[in-house]
């Protein structure tokens, strides 16, 4: 398994992010994804952060 935006493996050191639609990937890559415009989760478009 690994981050389905890079599509990089996990290695140990690799920090991982998940989000409330339970879904992990990398970091760097889904923090640069989510600040990017593109709001949602790759895999299942939820939102990751409701909004209050």
């Amino acid at each position: 398994e690994g981050c389905q935006v890079c599509l990089d493996s996990y290695q140990s050191e690799d920090y991982v992010r998940v989000l409330e639609c339970h879904h992990g990937f990398h970091k760097d890559c889904i923090d640069k994804w989510l600040t990017e415009g593109q709001n949602r989760c790759p895999l299942c478009r939820g939102v990751p952060i409701p909004s209050d």
